[in-house]
């Protein structure tokens, strides 16, 4: 009894991939770490592509990675099936696979950290340590923007109230774009509302944001 219950434990906290990874028509998904979906880049970031295939390799060496003693092969992949699952399948080249390749082996990211008691002040409860994302429809997405969101609204959709009270800051570099459109008109139009909107259309999730604002004079949006 103790051995079955030690690997129900076990499966409990490492979820497994699931469908085909290099092939969208399977559904595959991926459960993303919460530390791999709280990442922020710096420099100049990540685009779209190297977002959607780190997602795909993470998948793809999944079950590989999951005991720390086995020796490690090489992972295989053609790189048209490569291109297929970051639904890049127009490509006719490995140009652009190529450059996102090089910007995931060379972009720093920084990881955030919260207290138990930051989590509860700041969520009413915490988010959990998975998402499950699915890749197909990442591959549908067309900004990143859009994709990042995706991901971070994705851990919180199972919770009992399943509610995100995020600083604008906060928001902005958690989607990649700390240091650009600092005016909240410009970076609402370009950026939340179009990725409000894809993913609404795309996911199945059903979202929607309401805007805090301070109490001061013009009421700026926090």
């Amino acid at each position: 009894m103790a051995v079955q219950a030690n690997a129900v434990k076990a499966e409990m906290a490492r979820p497994r991939v699931t469908g085909n990874v290099l092939d969208l028509s399977t559904d595959p998904t991926l459960p993303k770490p919460r530390t791999q979906i709280e990442v922020m880049e710096t420099g100049n970031g990540l685009t779209l592509a190297d977002r959607k295939l780190f997602n795909v390799l993470l998948a793809y060496s999944w079950d590989k990675l999951s005991d720390p003693d086995a020796p490690l092969p090489p992972f295989r992949a053609s790189t048209a099936d490569l291109r297929r699952a970051i639904g890049d399948d127009t490509e006719s080249n490995n140009v652009r696979l190529r450059q996102s390749f090089d910007r995931l082996m060379q972009t720093l990211v920084r990881f955030p950290y919260w207290s138990e008691a930051d989590q509860q002040l700041k969520e009413g409860g915490s988010p959990g340590a998975w998402a499950r994302i699915h890749l197909a429809i990442c591959a549908q997405f067309s900004s990143k923007y859009s994709l990042a969101l995706y991901e971070l609204l994705s851990l919180r959709a199972n919770l009992r109230e399943p509610r995100w009270e995020v600083t604008l800051d906060d928001l902005r570099e958690s989607l990649g774009c700390a240091d650009k459109m600092p005016n909240y008109a410009h970076f609402q139009r370009r950026v939340l509302d179009p990725a409000v909107s894809e993913i609404n259309e795309l996911s199945g999730l059903v979202i929607a944001y309401q805007e805090i604002r301070s109490n001061g004079r013009g009421r700026k949006v926090e």
